[in-house]
């Protein structure tokens, strides 16, 4: 009989299941969740979410781990590159400094010897112009003289040879006419 004046008493405080504001009242469930016939059901649902939570938190320790493993030989990795690099760097950097100066002096030199071939080949054009023009003018003596020497013989009515007298210089040139 007790049970039933609390519940009654309860029902009357709080109106059937729902809260009801009073001064000096106490703070108290509902009926229905304190006296659940199989224990609290605000202890369950507090352990349900407690239990989720535990679960979530091992599940992402357990992935944690690999992945912080690996992390760490990562870092390690990097932590070798760098010492190699630190190791490596400054002969790496003179021997390409080395290599830039080379290809720089190796530059000039093309470049001069370009200047002089070029030089060279303009003034080999200039003999080839003035040979071209003492060939030009070597053709003018050679047929002005041709010409000359042609006009000679057509001057000349006889040619002389050797052991033959006037006679045959007048022969010849009574053949010739």
């Amino acid at each position: 009989m007790v049970d039933k004046d609390a519940e009654a008493e309860e029902q009357l405080e709080f109106g059937d299941g729902e809260y009801t504001s009073s001064v000096g009242a106490s703070f108290s469930l509902p009926a229905r969740l304190r006296a659940a016939p199989g224990g609290d059901p605000v202890f369950f649902l507090l352990a349900a979410v407690a239990v989720t939570t535990c679960v979530a938190f091992t599940g992402m320790v357990v992935v944690a781990i690999p992945t912080m493993l690996a992390m760490r030989r990562a870092a390690n990795s990097f932590s070798m590159l760098a010492d190699a690099a630190l190791e490596e760097l400054p002969s790496t950097m003179a021997a390409v400094r080395l290599s830039g100066m080379e290809i720089s002096d190796l530059t000039l030199e093309l470049s001069d010897l370009s200047h002089e071939i070029a030089g060279g080949v303009h003034k080999s054009a200039k003999v080839a112009q003035a040979v071209e023009a003492g060939i030009g003018q070597m053709q003018n003596i050679a047929r002005q003289q041709a010409k000359s020497m042609v006009e000679e013989r057509a001057n000349l009515r006889t040619i002389p040879t050797v052991g033959q007298g006037k006679e045959s210089h007048g022969s010849s040139s009574q053949h010739r006419q």
